[in-house]
């Protein structure tokens, strides 16, 4: 995929999943600052392998 697929492709996840990300991880830490944290974490380990990706039109 291009880089600009790429950044589409997580720009949808995070658009997707971001919300119910938060909402999990306030529930398993009981902190905003500390889900807040974890989201960030999650989001950044997702972009940082994203290039991994065997198949992208799965994901």
């Amino acid at each position: 995929m291009r880089p600009e697929q790429l950044r589409a492709l997580y720009e949808g996840w995070v658009r997707d999943f971001a919300a119910d990300l938060y909402r999990c991880a306030v529930r398993l830490t009981g902190q905003h600052d500390a889900a807040e944290e974890l989201v960030q974490e999650t989001f950044y380990e997702a972009w940082r392998s994203i290039h991994s990706l065997r198949d992208p039109d799965k994901a």
